[in-house]
C-alpha cells in the first residue's frame, strides 16, 4: 500500500463505490510543510493518473508547534509540552482555543503553558458570564426589541462579529476567528453590555428588565453556536441550559452540534453603535481621571462632558449609562471647554472632552503631590533609559522588529504617564493656594 493512494483507496477504490462518487475529490487537505514533496505531491500525481482528477481542491499548510523560544520540541531538550497533561490541567477547550488563537498563516506556534493558562481564563469568563445570565435574567417568550442605545450597539456588534468570524473561517484565518470571539465576549458583551444590563434588571422598569434578559439570552445563544467549532465542550454544556425558545430558533433544540451556524439578522444600527463607542470613551476618560487622582468610589463626583451639538442629545439620553458605570453624575455641554478651569482636570477625547472638578474630592492634597512628584522622577528616569536604547543604532539594527515595537510602545506609555503626572502636580499645586 502506498500513502499516495490514500485519497481514493480509503473510499473503496478500485471498486466504484458510492463513497468514491460522493467524496472524491475532497475539498481540503490539512498537512505540514515538511511532507509536501513526500506525500502531497505524490497524492496529486496518483490522483491525476488513476482517477483523472485532483484528489483535493485546496491544501492548508498548518503551523508547526514549537516551544516558547521557537525551538523544536524534543525529549532530549526536555521542552516537550504534552497536550494530554495540558488538557488535564487546563481543560481541552482551553488548549484548543490557545492553538487556534496562535495559528497564524505562515508562522509556527510558539507554545507555552502560560498561554494555555491565559486562555483558560477566557473559558472561565464564558462560564461565569453564562452563570450570571442564568441567575439574574427573567426571560419571556416575547421577541427581543432593541429599545436602548446599548441594545442596538450589542446587536450590531454581534452581526459584525458573525460576519468577520465566518469570513475568517472561509479564508482559514483561524487566529482572526479566535480573536473575534475573544474580543466580542470579553471586551464588549461582558465588559459593557452585561454591566449596563445590571442597571435595567436591578433598577430599571420591569418591561426593560424583561427585554434586557431576552437580549442577554439571544446574544449568548448565538455566541455559543459561533464559538462551538473551537470550544465544543463548554458551549454544548451551557447551550443545553439556555431556555428552549431560544434554542429552537437555531435549527435544533437537541444538541448544539446539529444546529445551524449563526447568521446575521436584521439588526443593524450603525449610527447608534457609533454613539455608543463615544459613550465608552467618555466612561473610560472619567474612570482614568478617578484612578489618576485617587478619587474614592464613595465620593460624589460631578463631571462635565463637552460634545458636538450633533451628538449632544444622544449623549445626554445615555447619562444613566455613564452614571451607572462610573458613579459620576454628568452634565452635557456643547462645544469645547475653556483651556483651564479652576480645580478641574480636563481630558480631551477626540471631538469631545470630560472634566471633573476636584474640589472636595482629594483628602490630602500635600500627600498626593509628594507621591506624584516621586512617581514622576522614577518615570522620567525609566523613560530616559528607554529613549537612549531607541537612539542606539546598534540596538535598532540588531534587535528583532517585535522587540523594537514593544520598546517603542513602552516609551509611549511612559511618556503619557509623565504628562498625566505633570498635569496632576500642576492642578493640585493650584488647589493648595
Amino acid at each position: 500500500f502506498s500513502s499516495a493512494l490514500w485519497p481514493f483507496s480509503t473510499l473503496g477504490w478500485p471498486r466504484n463505490t458510492r463513497e468514491l462518487k460522493i467524496f472524491y475529490p475532497t475539498s481540503l487537505l490539512v498537512t505540514g510543510f515538511d511532507i509536501i514533496t513526500f506525500w502531497v505531491a505524490r497524492m496529486m500525481m496518483m490522483g491525476l493518473y488513476i482517477m483523472k482528477d485532483v484528489p483535493f481542491r485546496k491544501v492548508y499548510i498548518h503551523a508547526l508547534v514549537r516551544d516558547a523560544e521557537g525551538q523544536k520540541m524534543s525529549k532530549t531538550k526536555g521542552n516537550v509540552i504534552d497536550p494530554l497533561d495540558m488538557m488535564e490541567k487546563y481543560g481541552t477547550d482551553a488548549l484548543r482555543f490557545t492553538l487556534t488563537a496562535m495559528t497564524s498563516q505562515g508562522r509556527d506556534i510558539k507554545l507555552s503553558e502560560q498561554r494555555i493558562e491565559g486562555y483558560k481564563h477566557f473559558i472561565n469568563k464564558i462560564w461565569n458570564a453564562s452563570r450570571f445570565i442564568f441567575t439574574v435574567s427573567k426571560p419571556s417568550e416575547e421577541d427581543i426589541i432593541p429599545m436602548t442605545l446599548e441594545d442596538k450597539w450589542i446587536l450590531t456588534r454581534l452581526n459584525e462579529t458573525i460576519e468577520k468570524a465566518e469570513k475568517s473561517l472561509e479564508e482559514y484565518e483561524f487566529n482572526i476567528y479566535a480573536q473575534e470571539l475573544y474580543n466580542f465576549l470579553w471586551r464588549e458583551f461582558c465588559d459593557w453590555y452585561i454591566e449596563i444590563a445590571k442597571y435595567h434588571i436591578y433598577k430599571g422598569d420591569e418591561k426593560k428588565g424583561r427585554n434586557t434578559s431576552n437580549i442577554l439570552f439571544y446574544v449568548l445563544e448565538k455566541f455559543l453556536r459561533l464559538a462551538h467549532p473551537v470550544i465544543p465542550f463548554i458551549t454544548e454544556e451551557i447551550w443545553q441550559k439556555v431556555p428552549s425558545n431560544f434554542r429552537k430558533k437555531s435549527g435544533s433544540d437537541k444538541s448544539i452540534m446539529i444546529t445551524n451556524f449563526p447568521e446575521k439578522d436584521g439588526y443593524e444600527f450603525k449610527r447608534e453603535a457609533e454613539i455608543f463607542e463615544k459613550i465608552k470613551k467618555i466612561v473610560t476618560g472619567i474612570r482614568n481621571i478617578k484612578t489618576d487622582y485617587n478619587i474614592k468610589e464613595e465620593k460624589e463626583v460631578l463631571c462635565k462632558i463637552w460634545a458636538p451639538e450633533i451628538v449632544g442629545k444622544e449623549i445626554k439620553d445615555a447619562l444613566y449609562i455613564i452614571s451607572h458605570l462610573t458613579g459620576a453624575n454628568g452634565e452635557v455641554l456643547h462645544g469645547k471647554p475653556e483651556k483651564e478651569i479652576l480645580n478641574t482636570v480636563i481630558r480631551e477625547i477626540e471631538d469631545m472632552a470630560v472634566g471633573i472638578n476636584l474640589a472636595g474630592l482629594i483628602i490630602n492634597i500635600e500627600n498626593e503631590i509628594k507621591k506624584a512628584e516621586a512617581e514622576l522622577k522614577d518615570t522620567e528616569e525609566e523613560l530616559s533609559f528607554i529613549m537612549k536604547k531607541l537612539s542606539n543604532e546598534n540596538f535598532i539594527s540588531k534587535a528583532p522588529q517585535e522587540v523594537i515595537k514593544k520598546t517603542e510602545d513602552e516609551a509611549n506609555l511612559l511618556s503619557q504617564r509623565v504628562n498625566v503626572l505633570k498635569e496632576k502636580i500642576k492642578i493640585l499645586s493650584g488647589m493648595k493656594k
